[in-house]
């Protein structure tokens, strides 16, 4: 990519007025994945490009998965529908298209 395909993207946008909108990150010691250090380098382009104000490099935070119960809406009182329900559908989409929505 660095010298086939990059050179020919700078180019194009150094016509086009915008030289700094494309950018490569170099990563050929790695296998052709989507690891933290390409992550990183795409995260400070989106940061720069977008204005939001991160501190670059940015770099991901650990974080905590949420529970189960954290990422669901059916709960005691609002059980998920039964899968083997063959009346659910029909009546869902019906609900769907008969009852006006109020803004």
């Amino acid at each position: 990519m660095s010298t086939k395909g990059f050179p020919e993207l700078k180019q194009l946008y150094t016509m086009l007025g915008a030289p700094n909108n494309v950018m490569l990150k170099r990563g050929e010691h790695f296998p052709h994945n989507y690891n933290a250090v390409s992550r990183s380098a795409f995260y400070t382009w989106l940061n720069r490009h977008f204005q939001l104000g991160q501190k670059e490099p940015v770099i991901e935070r650990d974080y905590e998965p949420l529970k189960r119960e954290q990422l669901t809406v059916w709960d005691e009182q609002h059980p998920a529908p039964k899968a083997a329900d063959s009346d659910f559908e029909p009546s869902c989409c019906a609900n769907s298209t008969t009852t006006p929505r109020s803004n």
